[in-house]
């Protein structure tokens, strides 16, 4: 069956000769249009498909002020992530380090802003997540920010430790951070977004992987899960967002602050530790990612409680089945969805995903 991603795919490997195994993303907009995002030998190409397939660079990305601003092919300027029409962020040299701005659409800017501050403001103890500071670039619509001075946290087994930390950082943070005024996000909420997500995948591939439209309907079937209060929560918290130099860590990206349960951001970033564990080639991987995991639910401090657990576990469930989503539109890593949605299953039979 022609879909709308496989008919962009087809047409962006006959016209510029870029096979799907180096299409690092591939997106479906709602008004069908489909968006790619390719590497080869270290050089970053976009490209959208609607009627036809066209090539879009940055610079020319109207909907974002700070693209029309800056010179994004100058020195010592460099795309981090580009989403177009949507966000970019920029790393740029300067004369202290560097700094990182990131643009993002009119009327965006003020609500994102407010988000990094109130985070920045709360934490302030040494055993808190260092935060980089923010100010908002009003005529470009940007942030500009702090570069931190540290290193990406990965995936071994020198990482336990700084697990441990993030574990015990993220306890200050649900304590320190005011939750008042945000958008509260339950479990409701949560697999609202899982649906739309699948809609849209529906859309742009024809189908949904095996076996996942059952373990979705296993969530349903669940008791509501205890959402033990409300608590400032990142939303988007995975090893991607945290840095670290093995004594401290630090947190980025604070455009999804919500209200939410104290174990929302605990199951996302564990799975995504079983994720990377999946998309490694060394051995034992799974192994280092169940551990470090161990590590970071120990620095947190959560408790053994069956009713925990049990919501633990069905948070983890709804981030596997949407990272299965995520990464069956990426043709590089289509293989993916299948172990990811195992690995749903066997929290739900209140097995440990190792």
């Amino acid at each position: 069956m022609t879909t709308p991603t496989s008919r962009a795919l087809h047409e962006l490997q006959r016209a510029h000769g870029i096979a799907p195994e180096f299409v690092l993303r591939a997106d479906l907009a709602r008004d069908g249009s489909v968006s790619l995002e390719t590497e080869v030998d270290g050089r970053r190409r976009w490209f959208t498909h609607g009627a036809e397939l066209s090539e879009v660079m940055p610079a020319g990305d109207r909907r974002l002020p700070l693209c029309a601003a800056l010179d994004l092919d100058g020195e010592g300027v460099r795309v981090l992530s580009w989403r177009p029409g949507r966000r970019i962020a920029l790393r740029l040299e300067t004369a202290e380090g560097f700094e990182v701005l990131k643009g993002v659409r009119r009327k965006r800017l003020e609500k994102i802003h407010a988000a990094y501050s109130r985070v920045h403001d709360a934490l302030t103890s040494p055993d808190d997540f260092i935060v980089p500071s923010v100010l908002a670039a009003t005529d470009l619509q940007a942030l500009r920010m702090q570069g931190l001075e540290l290193d990406p946290i990965g995936l071994s087994q020198r990482s336990e430790p700084a697990y441990r930390l993030v574990g015990r950082a993220l306890a200050n943070f649900q304590r320190r951070v005011p939750s008042e005024g945000l958008a509260r996000h339950g479990f409701v909420e949560e697999l609202a977004i899982l649906d739309d997500i699948a809609d849209r995948h529906v859309r742009g591939t024809g189908d949904l992987p095996t076996g996942w439209r059952g373990l979705r309907d296993r969530l349903d079937d669940l008791a509501p899960p205890l959402e033990l209060g409300f608590v400032a929560a990142h939303r988007d918290l995975h090893d991607g967002q945290i840095l670290t130099d093995g004594k401290r860590v630090g947190l980025i990206d604070f455009d999804l602050l919500t209200s939410a349960s104290p174990l929302l951001d605990l199951a996302n970033l564990s799975a995504h530790l079983m994720l990377r564990a999946l998309q490694s080639s060394e051995d034992g991987m799974q192994r280092i990612a169940v551990d470090c995991g161990h590590a970071l639910l120990e620095g947190y401090g959560i408790g053994e409680g069956a009713a925990l657990q049990a919501e633990l576990r069905a948070y983890q469930t709804a981030t596997f089945l949407r990272l299965a989503l995520v990464y069956s539109m990426r043709p590089a890593w289509c293989a993916l969805p299948e172990p990811l949605i195992r690995l749903g299953l066997r929290c739900l039979d209140d097995q440990r995903p190792d």
